[in-house]
């Protein structure tokens, strides 16, 4: 590709400072011309805990579909354990497997900065800029539905396609939330085990892919993004725990937005330590140390990078950095944040919920649904959710993800206990109930009391995607007439969950897959 004049001239500059041979910066300028590669990352959420477990039952899918998985030419990511290569040219997105949740395409080097991270089940996460959700949605799998991930996204168009993916992917423990860092860290100091930056940046990794990434280049170059980086990191110190860790990452070459912007932070935060990142994943993963440039007063050359070329990725740094316990500095003095709002239910919206839900669960799930409504359930408006209980929710915080959410729950009116109201004034409030298809995605099949299993080569499947009306066999409508009455049906296709039908009267089902996943 037709590379600026000015960018060949800054990255010259570059490679000379940090003692780079005139051989590895001709390397670098000709990885320009190859085509970039593709990658995709497997949901564990939904296949299975150990990543080559989970590359069978992704082949098993695809097989189902009529698909050759041979022609995507799987090869493991070196620095993702769950991550794959696949053949350029082939197009995995348009498979069901892609439409259930059963992996994410994501650009190789983006799989990084989460596998840095090592993420434990049961802690408290932040992922500051955290739209598409590619990195999130790694963090939520390592979190396997214990503690909590923050996804924190501040335009709000891109957190609705963040809160899109989470959602496909069957993302239970989570907040999303469209903030700005100052906000959130105002609102929860010292709050967060582990908070990821992947950072604004200008994008030199992606001229490749995005020719537009290179037009902006040389109209903004990096100048404008550099403050922007240096405030964000200064939040997330705010934001993360004494002995928590802060991943910082970017998908560009230049040394003012990735070395030189952790120094700076380094000065200006000595609760800081940067952690040997390379250490993290084996010294097969062709990861280079960060650049040693003589103008830096801190050494950065734990800081790791993926070059184009040989790597397979398109290029990314990170950096992995501890603060240091309470006691080693001087805390910072800040409120513990405003006191959660949304009261839990009442005990009787909780025998409501679970009479108008609970016949869609067996009787285990129903069990488990009525412990976590009396501690975590909460109602806004008609939406009723989990919420997390590790983190106060104030009602100035915009959040569009609040934990689970289970669905719209109605006050249809009073019924009264007794024929005879004269004799009998108490009534019973009469509920109804719609469950969300972010409850379906979360949920595994063993939950539901009764559901369509349907292949996935079902003609079906075609019908639900478009958002149109669903014929059922009458095999399937005596099968529901003798089972568990309910208004709603989860129906799962190769196993993993599909949409909700709400049967009629007729052969036709109304069909519930949401009107913006269609297509």
């Amino acid at each position: 590709m037709q590379l600026s004049p000015a960018f060949i001239t800054s990255m010259e500059t570059f490679f000379r400072q940090a003692n780079y041979s005139p051989a590895d910066l001709q390397a670098f300028l000709s990885s320009f011309d190859a085509a970039p590669q593709s990658g995709l990352r497997v949901n564990r959420l939904k296949t299975g805990a150990l990543a080559a477990r989970a590359r069978i039952k992704l082949e098993d899918c695809w097989r189902q579909e009529g698909l050759d998985p041979d022609g995507f030419k799987l090869r493991p990511v070196p620095w993702c354990s769950d991550g794959c290569f696949y053949q350029p040219g082939t197009r995995p997105s348009l498979t069901l497997a892609h439409k259930l949740g059963l992996f994410y395409i994501q650009e190789p080097s983006a799989m990084l900065p989460a596998s840095l991270l090592q993420v434990q089940p049961g802690q408290l996460i932040l992922d500051l800029c955290a739209a598409p959700g590619g990195k999130s949605l790694r963090l939520a799998a390592d979190l396997r539905h214990r503690g909590c991930l923050v996804a924190n996204e501040i335009n709000d168009r891109r957190a609705r396609v963040l809160l899109r993916n989470l959602e496909q992917q069957g993302v239970r423990n989570c907040i999303v939330s469209n903030a700005s860092p100052e906000q959130l860290a105002g609102l929860w100091p010292e709050r967060f085990d582990k908070v990821l930056v992947d950072a604004p940046c200008s994008g030199e990794g992606m001229f490749r892919r995005d020719h537009k990434a290179a037009a902006a280049w040389e109209a903004y170059g990096s100048a404008s993004v550099k403050p922007l980086q240096r405030s964000i990191l200064d939040c997330a110190v705010r934001l993360l725990k004494p002995g928590g860790e802060l991943l910082y990452s970017t998908c560009t070459f230049n040394p003012d937005e990735n070395e030189r912007q952790i120094a700076a932070l380094l000065l200006r935060h000595p609760e800081l330590r940067l952690l040997p990142a390379e250490k993290r994943l084996p010294e097969t993963c062709c990861l280079s140390p960060g650049a040693r440039l003589p103008d830096l007063e801190a050494d950065t050359s734990h800081c790791v990078r993926i070059w184009p070329g040989a790597s397979g990725g398109d290029g990314h740094f990170a950096a992995l950095l501890e603060k240091a316990p309470r006691q080693a500095y001087s805390a910072l003095q800040t409120s513990a944040g405003a006191a959660l709002t949304k009261p839990p239910l009442s005990l009787s919206l909780c025998q409501a919920v679970l009479a108008v839900a609970g016949p869609l669960l067996k009787p285990q799930a129903q069990r488990l649904l009525q412990s976590q409504l009396s501690k975590n359930g909460r109602l806004t408006g008609t939406h009723l959710h989990l919420w997390p209980p590790v983190l106060p929710l104030p009602d100035a915080l915009h959040l569009l993800k609040t934990g689970l959410y289970l669905g719209d729950i109605r006050l249809l009116g009073e019924k009264s206990r007794s024929q005879d109201r004269a004799k009998h004034r108490n009534q019973t409030a009469v509920y109804s109930f719609k469950p969300s298809h972010s409850l379906l995605m979360a949920l595994p099949r063993t939950y539901f009391a009764q559901a369509l299993d349907w292949p996935a080569d079902d003609p079906r499947i075609v019908t639900v995607l478009g958002g149109g009306s669903v014929p059922l066999s009458e095999a399937e409508r005596f099968k529901l007439r003798q089972g568990v009455q309910t208004a709603y049906i989860p129906v799962f296709a190769a196993g993993y969950p599909l949409t909700w039908l709400q049967p009629g009267r007729g052969a036709y089902a109304k069909n519930l897959f949401p009107p913006g996943w269609r297509g």
